[in-house]
């Protein structure tokens, strides 16, 4: 899937961008990886090569990874390859900048190889079958938002893929403005699939209630699933193999 592909690995610490550089290599198998230690130098890079994939940290000196993201989606060739940004900044400000700057995604750190290994691959299956994966789920399945200890809602799932899900739920009283970062609780046939996802989208639902009070559709993109969670998902959308169609 990716041994054709070439990754660009942009971080000032060396130590840090071994680690990725070899994952990358020998766990994900790309057939090329270059590295630069900054993001001046990671663009003339891009400019000058044919690269199909971009992880970069965000604090960087001379040019930082937004920075790099922001000059890199103004270039034709960079308009819709994959951007991973790797930051020890995981507060909401800083997440909501790099998702509207158009991040595919982004990575904390410190972060465990197993789970980063795991979302590279989530986004590479993505990549290749979007609209396959997105399942619409016609048995009634539960699922439960938690934003904080004060903000927990029930909800039921409207469609699931590799990388997000669709929630129905009641409106959101407490927490739960664009890009938090919600536990969920899914119930899909019978198996659970626990993690993180961040909020992108919510609207009212159309011509629906909840609880006699009118409902929302929120869309969850996954931040964080353990590999449990990751097959239960893949279970389903294997076995329930009507994809939506594509919305544009």
């Amino acid at each position: 899937m990716l041994a054709n592909q070439t990754a660009l690995v942009v971080d000032d610490s060396v130590a840090v961008s071994q680690i990725v550089c070899q994952l990358l290599r020998n766990e994900l198998k790309f057939g090329k990886v270059i590295s630069a230690i900054n993001g001046a130098q990671g663009l003339d890079i891009f400019q000058a090569e044919q690269v199909d994939w971009i992880f970069s940290d965000f604090e960087m000196p001379q040019m930082n990874g937004l920075e790099l993201l922001t000059s890199v989606r103004k270039l034709d060739k960079g308009k819709s390859i994959p951007f991973i940004l790797m930051t020890t900044r995981a507060d909401k400000d800083t997440l909501t900048k790099v998702i509207t700057a158009g991040a595919t995604d982004f990575i904390a750190k410190p972060f465990n190889p197993a789970t980063f290994i795991q979302k590279i691959q989530r986004i590479a299956g993505a990549g290749e079958r979007r609209v396959a994966e997105r399942v619409a789920v016609n048995r009634p399945s539960q699922g439960r938002i938690v934003f904080n200890p004060a903000a927990v809602y029930k909800a039921e799932v409207v469609n699931i893929s590799s990388t997000g899900c669709l929630l129905r739920a009641l409106p959101f009283r407490q927490g739960g403005t664009i890009y938090d970062v919600a536990d969920l609780t899914l119930e899909l046939d019978g198996r659970t699939v626990a993690g993180k996802g961040m909020l992108v989208r919510q609207e009212a639902c159309r011509g629906e209630t909840a609880g006699n009070s009118k409902c929302i559709q929120a869309a969850f993109h996954f931040v964080e699933l353990d590999k449990a969670s990751l097959h239960a998902i893949q279970a389903f959308l294997a076995q329930n193999n009507a994809p939506l169609p594509e919305q544009g």
